[in-house]
C-alpha cells in the first residue's frame, strides 16, 4: 500500500475493548496514520504500543452513581485540548470501541462531535457480542448501536454470531472478530490511499458517506470467468450486521490488472445495480493492480 502525502488518516480507541484491535493496526506507523488511544490507567492500556494516549479518570472512581452520559462527555471536555491536538490536521477518524459498553459509547459521541466539529470524516467500527455473552449485553449494544448512528458519519458493526457459525475454537473466535474489524479498517483506507485509473477521490468518499448513519461494506475477490458468483457473494456473504437493503448512494471500486475490459467493467456494473436502487447516486473507480492477473477485487460501500 502506498504512502499517502495528500490524505491524513487517523485511528483511536476508547476503552479496553478497542486496545487488541488498536495493536494488530501497527503498520499503519510507517504510512504516517496516526494511532491514538484514549483509556483509564489499567495494564491493558498502559502496555499497548502506541505514541499517542490520553488518559482518563478510573471509571469506578468517576461514574459510579452518576449521570453517566453527562459524566462520560464532561471527562471528554476535559481533555478536549488534548483529543484536538491529537486530532489536527486529520480529514478521516476510525474510532474503535465496544458497543456493549455505555461509558465508553459516549465517550465515543463525545470525540466524535468534536471531529465532525472538525470537519473529519468520522467512522465507528464495531462489533456485537457474542450470544452466549447474554440477552441484556446484545440489547445494549443494540441501543447504543442506534445511539451511535446519529453521531458519527458513517458506522460498521460486525455481527459476531457469524463468526461463531464457522465453528472454530472460542479464543480463535474472538481473535477473528479482532481480525476482521481490522481488515474492514485497512480496506477502507486503501480506498482512500490507492488512485485508480477511473478516480475515486476523497470528495466523493466523504459525499457518499457523511452523517449516513450504519452502512454496508464487503469486499470479494476470484476469478474474472465467475462474475456472477462474485456478486452474489458480495452481498450475501459478508459479517456485518446491516441487512441487505436497495442502496441509494453508492461507492464501488474493482481491482484488476491492466487487461481487464470495458466490456467486463459494464458487465459488473449492470449486475452490481440490479442490488441498487434505480435512482441510486453511483460512484465507481478501477485499480490497477498487475499481481491480480486473472482475478479482480470488487470494494463496495452502500448507503
Amino acid at each position: 500500500m502506498p504512502k499517502n502525502v495528500n490524505h491524513n488518516i487517523k485511528i483511536l480507541s476508547i476503552g479496553g475493548r478497542g486496545v487488541n484491535i488498536l495493536e494488530r493496526l501497527s503498520a499503519f506507523d510507517k504510512m504516517g496514520i496516526d494511532r491514538i488511544a484514549i483509556g483509564v490507567n489499567k495494564k491493558s492500556f498502559l502496555s499497548i504500543r502506541v505514541k499517542n494516549k490520553i488518559e482518563l479518570p478510573a471509571e469506578k472512581d468517576t461514574y459510579e452513581g452518576n449521570d453517566i452520559q453527562s459524566i462520560a462527555e464532561n471527562v471528554i471536555n476535559e481533555k478536549r485540548a488534548e483529543i484536538e491536538e491529537c486530532l489536527k490536521g486529520a480529514d478521516t477518524l476510525f474510532i474503535i470501541g465496544n458497543l456493549a459498553n455505555d461509558i465508553s459509547c459516549y465517550q465515543i459521541a463525545q470525540v466524535a462531535k468534536i471531529a465532525k466539529e472538525n470537519d473529519i470524516l468520522t467512522f465507528f467500527v464495531g462489533n456485537t457480542p457474542f450470544p452466549f455473552e447474554g440477552k441484556s449485553k446484545i440489547d445494549l449494544a443494540n441501543k447504543n448501536k442506534l445511539f451511535l448512528e446519529d453521531r458519527v458519519d458513517a458506522l460498521l458493526a460486525l455481527e459476531s454470531e457469524k463468526i461463531m457459525a464457522e465453528k472454530i475454537k472460542a479464543k480463535e473466535a474472538l481473535t477473528r472478530v479482532e481480525k476482521v474489524l481490522g481488515e474492514i479498517i485497512t480496506a477502507i483506507i486503501d480506498l482512500i490511499v490507492k488512485f485508480g485509473v477511473i478516480n475515486v477521490d476523497f470528495a466523493d468518499l466523504k459525499s457518499t458517506l457523511q452523517n449516513s448513519g450504519e452502512i454496508f461494506f464487503n469486499s470479494v475477490e476470484g476469478t474474472k470467468n465467475d462474475i456472477t458468483t462474485l456478486i452474489h457473494d458480495l452481498f450475501n456473504k459478508h459479517d456485518l450486521v446491516n441487512k441487505q437493503k436497495a442502496f441509494k448512494k453508492i461507492l464501488y471500486v474493482i481491482y484488476a490488472e491492466r487487461g481487464l475490459l470495458m466490456d467486463e467493467v459494464s458487465f459488473i456494473g449492470d449486475k452490481l445495480q440490479e442490488n441498487f436502487d434505480k435512482q441510486a447516486r453511483i460512484i465507481f473507480g478501477v485499480v490497477h493492480e498487475e499481481k491480480m492477473k486473472n482475478k479482480l477485487k470488487i470494494v463496495l460501500l452502500g448507503v
